[in-house]
């Protein structure tokens, strides 16, 4: 136990012992780069595309019959997605556009 406590008093053979101001310049600049981040990093972050009501309702449909293939499919959470199948199906016919048949018509 004893050589243990004497390791940790002792100084890292790969490092330099820092005077005060290099520590607190050091803790500094980690503090800067924690709380003001590069526009590089900000690039990185690919926005997501957009998924549309069509998709977000096919998607649902797939996921509720791959829940009813499940031989230990859990009922609650299969009559979770259930229930919101009709809300799907709402939200994509307000997303649909009637479209005019007036220029048939005309011509």
């Amino acid at each position: 136990m004893e050589i243990y406590n004497n390791a940790i008093d002792e100084p890292l053979a790969t490092e330099d012992i820092l005077s005060e101001s290099e520590i607190v310049t050091m803790i500094m600049t980690d503090n800067e780069i924690e709380n003001n981040p590069s526009p590089d990093s900000e690039e990185e972050e690919e926005e997501l595309p957009s998924v549309t009501s069509k998709e977000a309702l096919n998607a649902l449909k797939i996921l509720i019959r791959y829940e009813e293939q499940l031989s230990d499919n859990d009922e609650i959470s299969f009559n979770d997605l259930r229930k919101r199948l009709p809300l799907y199906e709402r939200k994509y016919e307000k997303t649909k556009k009637q479209v005019s048949l007036e220029h048939i018509w005309c011509n």
